[in-house]
């Protein structure tokens, strides 16, 4: 009997949150997603309250223009809004893991998904509304293997040795110094003594 290779494999543990119709700045969230992905979530926690207190600003990479600079690093911004609504996010998917019984010290986020939302006002030319829908997704961080198999010494290739009779054809000569042409004009210097 064959085995059916559509099967799912087993689930990787997550936990899963998700925001919609959020009135912050796809920009933005966009901007904050780039900085958190990947990261440990206390971290991120961390980096999202300093921006808050306006302490570490986000680095404005793709929408960075006419953003002036601050200091120690290129453009960046300090977007509140978004950096409050995103941590909110980021507590309801630690809150998600705790009850998946994922362990919280080894969270990290592997998702951070933001796309626009449809505009609240479309029919009007002003008060044109902001909505996006943020997804975050938080797994644990594998540990790394740390018994690695020693690596395989291949055996150097043995060089064959050449005939004599060739060593001694390739032999070089000594070639002879070539004088150094003077130059016309200019004849050397003598020392006269009075």
């Amino acid at each position: 009997m064959k085995q059916d290779k559509t099967a799912k494999a087993e689930e990787i543990p997550r936990a899963i949150a998700r925001g919609n119709n959020l009135s912050v700045s796809f920009k933005h969230s966009v901007q904050i997603g780039k900085v958190l992905r990947g990261r440990d979530v206390a971290y991120c926690v961390r980096y999202l309250v300093d921006v808050i207190n306006q302490n570490r600003p986000i680095p404005t990479k793709r929408y960075g223009r006419d953003v002036p600079h601050k200091p120690g690093m290129g453009a960046g911004r300090y977007p509140r809004k978004a950096t409050v609504e995103i941590l909110k996010i980021i507590n309801s998917a630690i809150a998600n893991a705790a009850s998946n019984h994922l362990d919280s010290e080894k969270l990290y986020i592997s998702r951070f998904e933001c796309g626009r939302a449809v505009s609240k006002n479309r029919t009007s030319r002003r008060n044109i509304g902001r909505l996006t829908n943020i997804m975050i997704e938080l797994r644990e961080r594998e540990e790394k293997k740390t018994d690695k198999k020693p690596a395989k010494e291949k055996p150097k290739p043995v060089k064959e040795e050449k005939p004599k009779e060739k060593e001694q054809k390739k032999e070089k000569k000594p070639k002879p110094k070539a004088k150094k042409p003077e130059k016309k004009g200019k004849s050397p210097k003598k020392s006269e003594k009075k």
